[in-house]
């Protein structure tokens, strides 16, 4: 499942393999159904993804409880609210799956400096 991660990463930076395993090793696999939620508005964002399979939506709702699509996350394209993930605070994007997906997440891991190592 990680070899498309793997060709994606090599496509934008130059890696040992060493690296891009261990790297790659961190993620899991989840498979999602359609209309599955991966992540729903207020909650904190806990992970970066990428899609192997399938497509996602990311958006949120106004005041009038339309939907606003920011995008679509599809095969070889990564998905989050950055700004949850990044900063800890409650999101305020929706992720749900379009169709039967599957998807490589990593987690930040917490510390008391709350930094994201990866590639170290």
């Amino acid at each position: 499942m990680t070899e498309a991660l793997k060709t994606h990463i090599r496509e934008y930076i130059d890696i040992s393999d060493e690296k891009l395993e261990k790297y790659c090793n961190a993620f899991t696999l989840q498979k999602m159904r359609k209309k599955d939620f991966l992540l729903k508005e207020g909650g904190i964002c806990k992970f970066e993804g990428f899609v192997v399979s399938g497509c996602f939506k990311v958006f949120h709702t106004d005041q009038n409880t339309s939907e606003q699509i920011l995008y679509f996350g599809v095969e070889n394209w990564w998905i989050s609210d950055i700004d949850s993930f990044i900063n800890g605070i409650p999101s305020k994007l929706n992720i749900q799956a379009l169709e039967d997906s599957e998807i490589l997440l990593i987690a930040k891991k917490i510390k008391k400096n709350y930094t994201l190592r990866c590639l170290k």
